[in-house]
């Protein structure tokens, strides 16, 4: 049975202030690892009094480094001796066997995983890592040592001192089987070994993912159950509840960057919503919620989405802080967790068209999954099958070396059925900052804010400026225009666009904003956030209207915002815009618009209109 403590993963700007409390010296790591059970009573949660005290007979760990950061932090792993079977896909994953007699103790209530309470865990085999100060350090014979009072994991070197922490694990009591299995850790940098590569900033990068694996036979007189908990309806509303980390996992020096976020979510509906894997052979499988992730920048007055990940399956929900066994159902009032490893490994993405936005739906057999042969059983996927950059969140390189520029970090959990997709929506405001071959990314937000990230985009402020931020409802699913006008030095305005399709699973394909006869538009702008001129939308000025029209495979998907743009000498006055919708009738939304010529001065907002002169001689 699942379960999970709330990540203590500290956001970029706490670790540049070093505020990993708990760290006894440079050379012991505050290790959340693990991010095990239900939160531990240091963090104000009292341990269930029923709990049971298990034994954990070690059997083995499989550690998977992300090459690519290791590549771009300068570190070499030297000479690895594997001595067991990984349990991971990838080619390049790292198994290694337990001592003999190696044992921890954990907290369960009924089969129900809680936390670790003490011990320590040596591996035969090992690996030494190269600093690019010319230093090494010894894993040879490596330990992950429980913390006291709950707390998780620090995994240790030969020497004793702490090289990684692990965090957002997925802890599965399986008393059927005898096991304790804790699944898809991120593996992270200590402050040691940060400070090492000359980089304390770096503390908690994640730069890789673990896997263990205990033999934990049920103590005598332990009764198995379910917690309580049992199957529910009603609406269903998945929320998005925080956004810990923002890291690096690839990069093309000049060119782009791959990124991944980590994400918590709780079940705040009453229905238990189904959380299955995605196809054959990885687990039971069936329908599930599913994870995009944006990055987006604000410029000149202007919002655009500068990056999109592929869509995410999610494959378990671990059920934290509710007392109910995790699995592949998502109780009312539990948590769930996944760190920047798990949202950033290819074994679970695929392309957005896949996937109904609206109704969740999405169909295994013939899928990205599901090569040739065409038969409903995994046989694409997983790191090793793609490049460093396919399906994950990528932005160009150039577009985060803009110091005038504001960023967020957006992630949204679609869920089938789901009564608020907005509040599945959470944003977080970063400052990125390149050092040497690595980014770091600095949340300048204490928490996530709930919320899609076009909310942040400010109205536009001063005489003559305006801004509407209208909703639409189409084909099921919903969207936003969003238009903000300036007025410029020369007396002129700036009309900056956004049309943010949030779930309409059918596309939008045009944007048509009228305008009166007399006025001409200039310097006509149109950013779909791919950098392809080729599938841009063609801008036609025609005399009652300015439109763009999207081409055969050029529709507006769901969770994308295109930003348009264009300059008029006149100022702005309320109008009807209409956006396209694909199969369906075009929508009319309110919007602004450049006036007839005559109308020159008067505040748009405040109705007056003792400045309004006619233009004519």
């Amino acid at each position: 049975m699942f379960s999970s403590l709330a990540p203590r993963v500290r956001s970029r700007s706490a670790r540049r202030e070093g505020a990993l409390s708990g760290l006894a010296s440079p050379g012991t790591v505050l290790l959340v690892a693990l991010a095990l059970a239900l939160p531990s009573p240091a963090l104000g949660q009292e341990r269930d009094p029923a709990s049971v005290t298990w034994i954990g007979n070690a059997e083995s760990v499989s550690v998977s480094f992300n090459f690519d950061v290791l590549r771009d932090l300068g570190v070499e792993l030297l000479d690895p001796r594997t001595t067991a079977v990984s349990v991971r896909p990838e080619t390049d994953s790292l198994g290694f066997a337990a001592r003999a007699d190696q044992s921890l103790r954990f907290a369960a209530t009924g089969g129900s995983f809680e936390g670790l309470t003490d011990g320590t865990v040596a591996f035969e085999g090992g690996f030494d890592l190269a600093f690019p100060d010319g230093s090494q350090v010894s894993l040879r014979g490596f330990a992950l040592k429980a913390l006291s009072g709950g707390r998780p994991f620090e995994l240790l070197g030969t020497d004793g001192a702490g090289v990684f922490y692990l965090d957002f694990a997925h802890a599965w009591v399986r008393p059927e089987l005898e096991r304790l299995e804790m699944r898809n850790m991120d593996l992270r940098l200590s402050q040691a070994s940060a400070e090492r590569l000359g980089r304390p900033g770096l503390t908690g990068l994640a730069v890789g993912q673990v896997d263990f694996l205990a033999r934990a036979p049920v103590p005598a007189g332990v009764e198995i159950g379910d917690g309580g908990c049992s199957v529910t309806g009603g609406d269903v509303d998945v929320a998005l509840t925080a956004l810990d980390d923002l890291s690096q996992m690839a990069r093309e020096a000049g060119v782009r960057v791959a990124l991944a976020l980590s994400a918590s979510v709780r079940n705040v509906g009453q229905a238990t919503v189904e959380w299955y894997r995605a196809i054959t052979p990885d687990g039971q499988v069936g329908a599930h919620p599913y994870l995009v992730m944006h990055i987006y920048r604000l410029k000149d007055g202007r919002f655009e989405q500068i990056g999109r990940s592929d869509v995410k399956h999610a494959f378990f929900a671990v059920n934290s802080g509710c007392g109910c066994p995790g699995g592949h159902l998502f109780y009312a009032n539990c948590g769930d967790i996944y760190g920047t490893g798990s949202n950033s490994n290819r074994t679970h993405f695929g392309p957005r068209d896949e996937v109904n936005s609206v109704t969740g739906a999405w169909t295994s057999l013939g899928s990205h999954f599901d090569a040739v042969p065409v038969n409903d059983f995994r046989d694409h996927g997983g790191n090793s099958a793609h490049d460093s950059f396919e399906h994950r969140l990528v932005v160009a390189e150039p577009d985060l070396q803009d110091g005038s520029a504001r960023f967020f970090a957006e992630a949204w959990y679609l869920a089938a059925g789901d009564i608020n997709i907005f509040n599945s929506m959470g944003r977080r405001e970063f400052e990125p900052k390149l050092e040497g071959s690595f980014w770091d990314f600095l949340f300048l937000d204490a928490t996530m804010l709930s919320g899609a990230a076009i909310d942040a985009w400010p109205a536009a402020e001063g005489p003559g400026a305006a801004s509407t931020d209208e909703p639409f409802n189409a084909a099921g699913g919903q969207g936003r225009l969003s238009i903000r006008v300036e007025p410029q030095p020369d007396g002129g305005f700036r009309y900056e666009i956004g049309l943010m399709n949030f779930d309409v699973n059918a596309g939008l394909d045009e944007l048509r904003i009228p305008l009166p006869d007399d006025i001409t538009v200039s310097d006509l702008t149109f950013f779909d956030g791919d950098d392809d001129p080729a599938n841009d939308w063609t801008p036609v000025v025609a005399p009652t209207e300015l439109r763009w029209q999207a081409g055969s495979g050029e529709e507006q998907g769901w969770g994308t915002l295109f930003s348009f743009g264009f300059y008029a000498e006149s100022r702005p006055q309320a109008v009807t815009a209409q956006v396209g919708v694909v199969g369906a009738s075009d929508l009319a939304v309110a919007g602004l618009a450049p006036s007839p010529a005559e109308i020159f001065s008067g505040d748009f907002e405040d109705g007056t209109t003792g400045g309004w002169s006619s233009a004519s001689p």
